[in-house]
């Protein structure tokens, strides 16, 4: 999908994750029907080390915010990962997140957005558009 520089490969290759930011804005039903059509989706976050290296790559592409695949599907709380329908077992929301009105989850790389610190996680409208990142895991 994407050629890296050596850092940026490194932590991809951490991730096991080939990337590419959309060139623009779209809703969330959008950026995965995008990502879906190459073999890819949208990101998944396991755990605190899979965050710090997402942090990282985001930091270094400066990509500021973009999508998770995580959904609060029946509007009760319960985050789940799109691809296999797991729970979100680890989370890492701004303290007033997430929103149980909101649908999906977004991902925030930088301290310069009001709301969030880097690395933390905001939940968002399914009609909303932010950057949307396609990741393709190789596990």
């Amino acid at each position: 999908m994407h050629s890296f520089g050596y850092k940026q490969q490194e932590i991809a290759d951490a991730l096991h994750i080939s990337q590419q930011l959309l060139p623009e804005w779209y809703d969330w039903n959008t950026t995965r029907t995008y990502c879906l059509q190459y073999g890819a989706d949208l990101p998944i976050i396991r755990n605190q080390a899979e965050n710090n290296a997402i942090k990282k790559l985001a930091i270094f592409n400066e990509w500021d915010h973009f999508f998770l695949g995580l959904m609060n599907v029946n509007l009760d709380g319960n985050w789940v990962w799109i691809q296999d329908g797991s729970l979100a077992n680890y989370t890492n929301w701004v303290p007033s997140q997430p929103d149980i009105n909101n649908v999906i989850a977004g991902y925030y790389s930088t301290d310069e957005i009001e709301c969030c610190s880097a690395g933390q996680w905001y939940s968002f409208a399914l009609d909303d558009m932010i950057p949307g990142l396609c990741a393709m895991h190789a596990f």
